[in-house]
């Protein structure tokens, strides 16, 4: 039985992802969606026949009679539009960032509590060649043991939309690293932060909000996390680089989505040995003496998880497991909430 679906907000995200994949999942029926601008109302029910564009958000909850609610429009109005659906009846699939801030997300989750609606937010970063990187090397034996993850994507862009406003909910650290922080917390098998340190700044956007975002993390789980979101580096510096005890891997990106991952390791036990010494007075006055370890490099191209989201969210609506547990969402928002409180 196909799910009958309502979208909020007809803009990019909405019209370019959320919308064609509702009416292409035979698990799904666009009944309608809403916007403010008249145009785009019209380029729905004209590329959309038979489904319904309203442009009053309140009225379309009242008469479409849908069962789910697909929230794509812009930061601000999550919240509302969240607990309003949910009280109505409906579940709820919210495009990130799912709320302006800690408090906003919280109140989503008690009414879902609440009323017993489901609610699920769009994290599709957990499915990329960066968090499939991750999780692959987490296990691998050759690395000794993980300690660090440095997830560095930067770009330069004067962006001038909405999102470069900090009074409709805009800003870098609930854009893109609510993707990026998102994977490599998932990744690292839904980690918890135990301490933060973040850094803001407005360098070249137009708006006032934040393009530069700088974090430095310790998990519960021993692993730190370096993650940076820079879109005012005229390098364009993009990477994801893990390290462990006895290995790294670097992966960068290639074509499309897909990353080159370089792998340089050496075998412990292959390792010529070596001593602690004694003392304060170096040997030979050498502060670094040689260590000829026997590096091993290996190269492969990671793709990411081919996995259509909205098959995940079909699942939990169909009384499977939510592939974006509520409680790995708060954590996100917490520690997103701390590094704004910081600055």
């Amino acid at each position: 039985m196909s799910i009958k679906t309502v979208v909020s907000g007809i803009g990019r995200i909405g019209w370019e992802y959320h919308i064609p994949h509702v009416v292409a999942h035979p698990g799904y029926e666009l009944v309608g969606a809403c916007d403010p601008s008249g145009e785009r109302r019209d380029d729905l029910v004209r590329d959309y026949p038979g489904t319904r564009a309203w442009a009053d958000f309140d009225d379309m909850i009242a008469q479409a009679g849908a069962q789910l609610l697909v929230i794509a429009s812009p930061t601000n109005f999550h919240r509302s539009q969240a607990i309003a659906a949910m009280e109505a009846g409906m579940d709820v699939f919210c495009d990130k960032p799912v709320a302006p801030t800690q408090a906003d997300f919280e109140d989503m989750q008690a009414t879902s509590e609440r009323t017993g609606r489901k609610l699920m937010v769009f994290q599709p970063q957990r499915l990329s060649a960066a968090s499939q990187m991750i999780k692959k090397l987490m296990n691998d034996p050759r690395l000794g043991g993980v300690y660090m993850v440095q997830d560095i994507g930067n770009d330069y862009h004067r962006r001038e939309d909405w999102q470069t406003r900090r009074a409709d909910g805009g800003g870098m650290l609930n854009n893109y690293v609510s993707h990026a922080l998102d994977r490599v917390l998932y990744a690292l098998g839904g980690a918890k932060v135990s301490s933060v340190m973040g850094v803001m700044k407005s360098v070249a956007c137009l708006g006032d909000a934040e393009d530069v975002v700088k974090i430095l993390a310790n998990t519960a789980q021993g692993v730190a996390i370096d993650l940076e979101v820079n879109m005012a580096d005229a390098q364009g510096t993009r990477y994801i680089t893990v390290r462990g005890k006895t290995g790294a891997a670097v992966g960068q990106m290639i074509e499309g989505e897909d990353l080159r991952v370089t792998l340089r390791w050496f075998d412990p036990a292959a390792a010529p040995p070596v001593a602690m010494q004694e003392g304060v007075a170096a040997a030979g006055r050498k502060y670094r003496q040689p260590d000829a370890l026997p590096w091993q490099t290996e190269t492969w191209v990671q793709g990411k998880d081919p996995t259509n989201f909205y098959d995940l969210l079909h699942d939990y609506l169909s009384g499977g497991e939510s592939f974006v547990p509520l409680a790995q969402t708060h954590e996100l928002v917490r520690v997103q909430q701390l590094i704004r409180d910081q600055n």
